[in-house]
């Protein structure tokens, strides 16, 4: 069993905060877009939390999931992810990295098990906010309470290991869904969230705006 340990009422205080990605990078092509999700590989620096409660602000109380998306064609304006829905592990904070400038204008979670983040205000025509080809988004996250995403070897939950589904999409309409990728623990030391809990902690104040 993992360093997380489990007792009758839930996880215990001991339980430490963890980060995951995915395994490789996973690709998509539809309507003239293409591109791929990718894992991440460093949590260092400071992040922005993208939803209106600071949910995203303690790297030491939650766990996080995080991927970057390279376009290679055409164009999207939104990106969204979520974890299988049975058993469902709401998400209950989205963010970003602070760097590169590829960043959200936005983000929210809608419904509660999916981490949405969109890269263009709704029904602005014209407005170039999207994220374009030859572009990568910056680190996006999705955090969740402590302990919903167990250490690996715990056998009851099905993640992880286990999947990732994410929805990209463009003004007009849904280019995919149901792409997945298999959830891993950020491959290094920082993985484990208790040292250095400050460098998550910057521009955390309230929803991002242009």
């Amino acid at each position: 069993m993992s360093a997380r340990r489990r007792s009758a009422l839930g996880w215990s205080p001991s339980a430490r905060a963890l980060a995951y990605t995915i395994s490789s990078s996973v690709g998509f092509s539809e309507n003239g877009v293409t591109g791929s999700i990718d894992p991440v590989a460093s949590i260092t620096g400071s992040t922005v939390c993208l939803t209106l409660a600071a949910t995203c602000s303690s790297s030491v109380l939650q766990d996080w999931l995080l991927v970057s998306v390279t376009v290679t064609a055409g164009s999207v304006d939104r990106i969204g992810f979520s974890l299988p829905a049975s058993p469902a592990i709401p998400v209950v904070g989205v963010g970003h990295y602070s760097d590169p400038d590829e960043t959200p204008t936005g983000g929210s979670i809608s419904p509660s098990t999916v981490a949405l983040f969109s890269y263009d205000y709704p029904y602005i025509s014209g407005s170039d906010l999207n994220l374009d080809a030859g572009e990568t988004s910056d680190r996006l996250f999705a955090t969740f309470a402590l302990g919903a995403l167990p250490g690996p070897g715990w056998p009851a939950l099905s993640i992880p290991p286990g999947t990732v589904s994410f929805m990209i999409s463009k003004a007009g309409g849904t280019l995919l869904t149901s792409v997945t990728g298999t959830v891993v623990l950020v491959p290094e030391p920082g993985t484990l969230l208790l040292i250095g809990g400050g460098l998550l902690g910057l521009g955390l104040a309230g929803r991002r705006r242009r």
